[in-house]
């Protein structure tokens, strides 16, 4: 007796080569990853000018630029709920480089 195997109503996916699939991570919000760029971008600028000219205007407008990049990181990252994991939280708080790391920890 050689029954044919029916197809089971609801199959599994197929796994991938390195194991099964899962579904895919949302991206950090947009708002997050823009605050994060800023903070990155204005500390680059800043230490920039510090190296080379040091021009006055130059620190006057990156400073305050990048200290509301470096809260509103601290924010959005607070803001995220759950998604945001201690260590998420813990690396907001460092300057200049925390923005990227958070996006990391969020991806």
């Amino acid at each position: 007796m050689n029954a044919v195997p029916q197809p089971h109503p609801h199959p599994r996916p197929r796994p991938g080569l390195l194991g099964p699939t899962r579904p895919r991570p949302q991206p950090p919000p947009r708002s997050l990853r823009l605050a994060a760029a800023v903070e990155a971008a204005s500390l680059l600028v800043l230490l920039l000018n510090l190296v080379t000219v040091h021009a006055g205007p130059v620190t006057s407008l990156g400073g305050p630029v990048h200290g509301a990049a470096y809260l509103a990181v601290v924010a959005l990252t607070f803001a995220a709920g759950p998604r945001a994991t201690a260590a998420a939280r813990w690396c907001s708080l460092l300057p200049g480089a925390g923005g990227l790391l958070v996006l990391r920890l969020l991806r």
